[in-house]
């Protein structure tokens, strides 16, 4: 895992920038060779027996990155249109892959930040990012990441990449209008645009999520 350096000063994102689309927590290999951790828990997780190694690529940049690129093809000012922020723990391969891409300059690594610096961070940006959860090979993904409620305490425009699942239903529930799938890149493309259009528009409060529904708020819960 690669981080630059182990704790950085706060950053400071201009609000007049590129579309400025922020992700704090563990981003794993665009590639398929996992870590000894992942190693251990790969049969469990993909589902399939003893096929060998576990995609990882769910919790990384990849999708996201190829989405980018197919807009970047038809129009290489995109480049300089979006920055994809990322602080936590963050696999080197994932700035390998955006460098493979040519978009390198895209992708900016924060490091570890304290939970304040993290929040402040993520409340600087213009978009939310939440990377797909899946590697549940044939079987419906139940899994829900505990970062999506910290993105709807936030209060700002999320955009996630996912397969079909719990994860998915939780979204749609709650009003997530920018959501794909991983392998549709046209879908991807589409999202950046009309994100990177309302930010130009100043219309990017559209693109909030609706308030938790009660069985997802916690306060309601208490």
């Amino acid at each position: 895992f690669h981080n630059l350096p182990p704790r950085q000063s706060p950053a400071q994102l201009s609000p007049d920038g590129p579309l400025s689309i922020a992700y704090g927590g563990l981003m794993f290999s665009p590639y398929k060779h996992p870590t000894s951790l992942l190693k251990r828990t790969a049969k469990h997780l993909v589902g399939q027996g003893n096929k060998p190694g576990l995609d990882t690529s769910f919790y990384s940049v990849k999708s996201l990155m190829d989405g980018l690129a197919v807009l970047c093809r038809a129009d290489p000012a995109w480049k300089d249109r979006v920055r994809i922020h990322i602080c936590g723990s963050t696999h080197c391969d994932n700035v390998k892959y955006a460098e493979a891409l040519g978009l390198g300059g895209t992708l900016l690594l924060h490091g570890y930040l304290d939970h304040r610096d993290s929040l402040n961070l993520l409340l600087q940006a213009d978009v939310l990012f939440c990377p797909m959860v899946g590697g549940c090979g044939p079987y419906r993904n139940y899994i829900l990441p505990g970062k999506i409620f910290e993105y709807f305490a936030l209060r700002k425009p999320v955009f996630v990449i996912t397969p079909p699942g719990s994860f998915d239903d939780l979204l749609r529930a709650n009003g997530v209008r920018d959501l794909c799938r991983p392998n549709d890149l046209s879908g991807i493309a589409a999202c950046l645009t009309r994100l990177w259009q309302a930010k130009k528009d100043a219309t990017l409060s559209q693109h909030l999520p609706s308030p938790p529904r009660p069985e997802y708020n916690r306060e309601v819960q208490a």
